[in-house]
């Protein structure tokens, strides 16, 4: 079980990605806290993340890597832990949420994970199975028509709209 952290100064935000989601919560930590750096991983210099005060920019041409980025991410935390710190680690992109999902139980002893486990995640994600569950759960969503394109005459009904 991890330690709980007294403060959020024992928090240190770590981002997977540098697009402007990255940059963007990278520069609101670092407003709302104080002039906290979260620590940016990518596997590229993106010059608008790279270049900022807001973070701390690493960049690890491994990072897209799984199997890299997983040992990556352990011996951070491990890091982080010795510095009596933990962290809090998001991912910029769907891939990088669902690779943290997958492997939350093997990182949340360093890490808070904001994301619901794999499994749920991986059913909510599919329209069909998340549109039944709002059907189930009488939530509006917007409709959503699929349409076979491999022929030429295929054409969206307007009635459906």
């Amino acid at each position: 079980m991890p330690k709980p952290v007294s403060s959020i100064q024992e928090i240190q935000p770590v981002m997977l990605g540098s697009d402007i989601l990255g940059y963007s919560f990278a520069r609101e930590y670092y407003r709302i806290y104080n002039g906290v750096k979260t620590i940016i991983i990518s596997p590229i210099d993106n010059k608008l993340t790279s270049s900022s005060k807001f973070c701390t920019y690493v960049i690890e041409p491994n990072s897209n890597d799984g199997d890299f980025l997983l040992a990556y991410l352990k011996d951070l935390g491990a890091s982080l832990e010795k510095e009596g710190k933990r962290g809090l680690l998001v991912g910029c992109a769907d891939w990088r949420a669902r690779f943290l999902a997958e492997h939350k139980p093997e990182l949340d002893r360093w890490f808070f994970i904001p994301y619901v486990d794999f499994q749920t995640l991986d059913f909510i994600t599919q329209k069909s199975a998340f549109y039944t569950t709002c059907e189930e759960l009488g939530i509006p969503y917007p409709k959503t028509w699929e349409l076979d394109c491999s022929h030429k005459s295929t054409a969206p009904d307007p009635e459906q709209f």
